[in-house]
């Protein structure tokens, strides 16, 4: 099972890219079945099967938020086993008075160094449960009878089970997390398989080659013959889904969440470039030269628009 991802950008990003190749894929199919008979109905319909598996994972964020609610209901439980020890406190005095030897039996002795740690606290409990019914009759006479005692052991069982499942679920993690990235592995895989297709099947096609492209981080840059990357002037930040434009062939290139983008195949020239997004000003470049068998790079730095 895969335990490292095969790219770099979200993996939301992924589905969508997957969806969005996806659709011009099966509109293409024909294109890509008179190269493979292998690219038929059934693959896409697996292509499908692959982006709904990868839909329904739970996001990295949710699996943390999970951990954290299995936390505080350890935390919680612990919580209840110390509030109630204060009340066990009070009646063992009430009963035994300042009787030392008894109280340590009750846990005077030890509970401030294990109060904080769970699997010592349940045995804590357990222990406390047994000595409660060791001495019974006596709690019994000041007003704790067996109904306070049984509490002792449904909060020890509380947390024990609040422990049982915070380990398991923190030890399945890593299980979980492995199964995740190999539903977005084998998600990718067919997304750069179709690319690669792509590439042979429209090789005297410019705007087909450059739709099937891979996400600007991810594609392979020796056949790329535009690349670059697009920041916020002011911060540095990568900006995404800025448009990339070449004016001259219509062509146009989207950054990913890295800021990156990419485009292919492009005969030698000199091209005028245009680079825009949302919320910032666009910017014009001309005499951009694209030499052959040559990757050109060129970034972009947008300041954001005045009101």
């Amino acid at each position: 099972m895969e335990a490292k991802r095969k790219f770099n950008v979200p993996d939301a990003y992924v589905v969508e890219y997957a969806k969005d190749m996806r659709n011009l894929f099966t509109a293409d199919i024909a294109d890509f079945a008179a190269l493979d008979p292998d690219f038929d109905a059934a693959f896409n319909a697996e292509w499908l099967v692959k982006i709904n598996a990868a839909e329904a994972q739970l996001t990295d964020e949710i699996i943390v938020d999970v951990q954290t609610q299995y936390t505080n209901l350890v935390i919680a439980a612990m919580k209840n086993c110390q509030n109630y020890y204060q009340e066990v406190k009070f009646f063992v005095r009430k009963a035994f008075g300042d009787n030392q030897a008894i109280q340590n039996e009750f846990g005077a002795d030890n509970y401030n160094n294990i109060r904080g740690n769970q699997p010592q606290l349940i045995e804590f409990m357990r222990d406390l449960y047994s000595v409660a019914n060791k001495y019974a009759a006596q709690l019994d006479v000041v007003n704790f009878g067996a109904a306070k005692i049984a509490r002792i052991k449904d909060l020890a069982d509380a947390l024990d089970t609040a422990n049982q499942e915070q380990n398991n679920y923190v030890k399945g993690r890593p299980t979980l997390t492995a199964e995740r990235i190999g539903i977005y592995n084998r998600l990718w895989d067919t997304l750069s398989l179709v690319s690669s297709a792509a590439k042979i099947i429209y090789r005297d096609n410019i705007a087909k080659y450059n739709q099937y492209l891979l996400p600007g981080s991810e594609e392979n840059q020796e056949i790329l013959s535009l690349l670059g990357k697009v920041t916020d002037a002011a911060n540095g930040n990568p900006i995404v889904e800025a448009q990339i434009t070449i004016t001259g062939l219509g062509i146009t290139a989207l950054t990913d969440t890295n800021g990156k983008y990419g485009i292919g195949n492009l005969p030698a020239g000199s091209y005028e470039l245009t680079c825009s997004a949302i919320g910032y000003n666009t910017v014009t470049l001309n005499s951009v030269p694209i030499v052959e068998d040559r990757s050109t790079r060129q970034d972009f730095t947008l300041e954001t628009t005045t009101p």
